[in-house]
């Protein structure tokens, strides 16, 4: 089944966009974000590699290490692009709304941050990449399944939110 595309409504100087993704690759899922750059009509016209943080064993480790602290890793993924889509949430970006995002990438691709299943996963890496870039994110522990987290991050930032046509990946 198609997941629907929720689009913030793009300020006039929307120059990029994020896009938070959740994917069922291992149970209990994935979540990771690509950004890029929009056109003067808002469509998309060039994307990034997937960026998401995993336990240094990749997408497996999580699912077999449980509560372990590892070290983790924002290294692209290429299962991320092949597994399916269950809930996604697009922002279009002012020029330094994307800045933010851009340090914020930078920044954690530079720390050696410990993944743990319990207090630091995948689900805490999206929140803070929307939090750089000024979305309410949810409270508390973050080991609800990726698409929950996903669709939850949509719901409360509803107040921006548009229904939207597939972007010119189609994903």
């Amino acid at each position: 089944m198609p997941v629907a595309d929720n689009v913030a409504i793009a300020p006039a100087n929307a120059t990029h966009f994020v896009e938070f993704r959740a994917v069922m690759a291992v149970y209990p899922g994935h979540s990771y974000f690509i950004h890029g750059r929009l056109d003067r009509t808002g469509r998309v016209v060039e994307q990034s590699d997937p960026i998401g943080f995993y336990p240094f064993l990749g997408p497996l480790g999580g699912s077999t290490l449980g509560l372990l602290a590892i070290h983790g890793s924002t290294a692209p993924d290429p299962s991320d692009l092949r597994s399916p889509v269950v809930e996604k949430f697009r922002v279009n970006l002012t020029p330094s709304s994307y800045e933010s995002l851009m340090r914020f990438v930078r920044q954690r691709r530079q720390d050696t941050a410990v993944w743990s299943l319990m207090f630091n996963n995948c689900n805490d890496f999206v929140a803070d990449a929307a939090r750089a870039v000024g979305l309410r994110v949810p409270s508390g522990p973050s080991v609800t399944p990726p698409y929950a987290h996903v669709r939850r991050l949509r719901q409360m930032n509803a107040h921006l939110v548009a229904a939207a046509s597939p972007d010119a990946f189609g994903s």
